[in-house]
């Protein structure tokens, strides 16, 4: 008899998210499992491609979705409750009788306090509660989760360190987000100063279009840009992996970002921090970066292990 694992994807729309859940396909499929993607019609075109996943659909919005053990019909339901496992990406799920983990995808409700993430907090804490276990991708994330929860821990990230070869295209690059956590208008800002004093000095900013469907495709064209500059710049706040910090450091680019925890991994050998939110800052430390004289560093990639799951399924 087939054994299946609900993927509950429902919310899940940025691409970094998106990635994570195509990760964790990739895995399930490599195992005794079946998949039932359960979704609110944000699966992108390789997910609709595989033959071999199960789909479930739900059009209600987002704050429905905690209660989805409610709304969902008798039959997907009793489907649900009768598989191995689920598990809940996008920072919570509902309620269910079968083994349930909860994926802490989004550190943003966590950390920044206004009305919305206060509500987004609560049903984080509601389903901590009702799950078996909590999966977290790097130690910074686990450190903002309540000790209370800490039995219930399983870390999929891992990073690993080699040596790779310094882009020979001289330039620095940066993503530039609508999204505010992105801290772009800061970037502009740095961008703008280092173009005055450097003035021959390639620089790019890569246009992110969160939530588009077309994963690969997007990926290319960003890897294209790494392949194109020796510096990685990046502004975010927050982070909960910070995934283009891995992608440039593994495509032979220095990283230039803030002394954040999120960059805790990074050290001189491959990246110079500068102060959160200090133009000056931030200026020096690129232009220190372009002043290296380095054939090689150490550099760092990043990607998920999920066998600590499904081991414990």
């Amino acid at each position: 008899m087939d054994k299946y694992i609900v993927l509950n994807i429902c919310g899940v729309k940025s691409l970094g998210g998106l990635n994570v859940v195509a990760a964790a396909i990739n895995a399930i499929e490599k195992s005794e499992y079946k998949i039932i993607l359960l979704h609110n019609n944000n699966m992108t075109e390789n997910m609709l491609l595989k033959t071999g996943i199960q789909q479930m659909e739900t059009n209600l919005n987002r704050y429905f979705h905690p209660y989805l053990n409610i709304f969902l019909n008798k039959k997907d339901l009793n489907t649900i409750n009768k598989s191995a496992a689920i598990i809940h990406f996008g920072n919570f799920g509902f309620k269910t009788k079968n083994k349930s983990y909860t994926l802490i995808q989004n550190l943003l409700p966590l950390e920044v306090k206004n009305v919305k993430n206060i509500i987004l907090k609560y049903f984080i804490s509601r389903s901590f509660k009702q799950s078996n276990h909590i999966v977290y991708q790097l130690e910074h994330v686990a450190k903002k989760i309540n000790t209370r929860f800490e039995s219930k821990l399983i870390k999929i990230g891992v990073i690993e360190k080699f040596v790779k070869d310094v882009n020979d295209n001289i330039g620095i690059i940066g993503i530039r987000s609508q999204i505010r956590n992105k801290n772009s208008s800061f970037m502009e800002k740095v961008f703008e100063r280092i173009t005055i004093e450097v003035p021959e000095l390639k620089i790019t900013k890569f246009i992110s279009e969160e939530g588009q469907s077309s994963l690969i495709e997007n990926t290319f064209s960003l890897m294209d840009g790494f392949s194109k500059h020796s510096i990685y710049f990046h502004t975010s706040f927050i982070e909960t992996v910070g995934l283009p910090l891995y992608e440039a450091s593994s495509a032979g680019l220095f990283i230039v970002a803030p002394d954040s925890e999120y960059m805790e991994h990074f050290d001189t050998t491959n990246s110079i921090k500068y102060k959160s939110g200090d133009i000056d800052s931030a200026t020096a430390c690129l232009k220190e970066a372009l002043n290296l004289e380095k054939n090689n560093f150490y550099s760092l990639s990043y990607k998920e292990n999920w066998i600590p799951v499904l081991e414990s399924i």
